[in-house]
């Protein structure tokens, strides 16, 4: 059966509230939603990347990306890596998932600096400053690096420990298209440990 291509995907990214312990369970979905079979042979791309709430010179911790193994602090979130297949295929309408899990550092997010005090205009109202597009630094990966500026949104400056501060993973199949990113917020250092590919039972 001849390899899934990007037409053939579609991606869902998914993260749920975080634990007591600030670790966040997230998922990437793909549905095989053409009329046709295709193979899936893997392994997708996982890639991450700090969304900073503070200008320069205050720097957000690293972040990184690493594979899912038995016993690592993601454990009690992910599935034993015997759920994952190294090759799979895919029927049309079925699906299959690749996990994550986000485990903080003990590093805290840097204070963000507060922003330029908006001056009140004739009238009394306060006009708010133009917004200002957020850096984001190099993404961390498990292999070929891929996202898009959507994510950006999670980056607004605040104020406060970590007003603002988000990690955005981001995943591409094997087919290098399409990609899906979903955004963890209030997080800065950390690791994403991130699973194969586990198929879905039949809807």
């Amino acid at each position: 059966m001849p390899a899934c291509t990007a037409g053939q995907l579609g991606v869902a990214g998914s993260a749920r509230a975080p634990e007591s312990d600030g670790k966040v369970l997230g998922s990437f979905k793909v549905t095989n939603v053409s009329a046709r079979g295709c193979t899936v042979t893997g392994p997708d791309t996982v890639t991450a990347v700090p969304l900073p709430a503070t200008p320069p010179p205050a720097q957000a911790p690293g972040v990184t990306v690493t594979g899912h193994t038995a016993g690592d602090p993601a454990s009690g979130l992910l599935p034993d890596p015997s759920a994952e297949a190294p090759v799979l295929v895919l029927e049309p309408n079925r699906a299959y998932e690749v996990r994550f899990a986000w485990v903080p550092s003990a590093r805290s997010c840097p204070a963000a600096s507060p922003g330029p005090s908006a001056k009140p205009a004739q009238g009394g109202e306060a006009r708010t400053p133009a917004r200002q597009p957020d850096g984001a630094g190099a993404p961390a990966t498990s292999g070929a690096a891929g996202g898009d500026a959507a994510a950006a949104q999670g980056a607004e400056a605040g104020t406060g420990a970590q007003g603002g501060a988000g990690v955005a993973v981001s995943h591409t199949p094997a087919s290098g298209d399409p990609v899906t990113r979903t955004t963890i917020a209030d997080a800065c250092g950390g690791t994403v440990y991130r699973t194969g590919i586990i198929p879905q039972a039949a809807p």
